[in-house]
């Protein structure tokens, strides 16, 4: 799911963080897809389980990275929020919210 602004500089995306510090490029059941690469002429992913998912951001496709969005239960560093899971119905709203305000900032 992404989210579209009149400018197509800006196209926001909630991303999927792990512990190490990387975001998501694609989820599936299993997990967090993180790289793809090919091998013997086969694409090969590179996932991650949920277990490794520490929180969600909002991003852009113009570089802006929103702040982060914690799972409860995962140490929060100062400016970060706490969300019990990503399918909240709040949860994408404040990303979006987020996203919203960086867009409307830099038309």
């Amino acid at each position: 799911m992404s989210w579209m602004a009149e400018n197509p500089k800006h196209e926001g995306y909630p991303g999927h963080v792990a512990r190490d510090g990387r975001c998501a490029t694609a989820s599936m059941a299993g997990g967090m897809v993180m790289a793809s690469s090919q091998v013997g002429g086969e694409w090969v992913d590179e996932v991650l389980g949920w277990s490794e998912l520490i929180g969600w951001e909002a991003r852009c496709e113009c570089g802006w990275v929103g702040p982060m969005y914690r799972r409860v239960g995962d140490e929060q560093e100062p400016g970060e929020h706490a969300l019990v899971d990503a399918l909240q119905p709040d949860a994408e709203e404040a990303l979006r919210a987020a996203w919203e305000v960086h867009e409307a900032a830099h038309p």
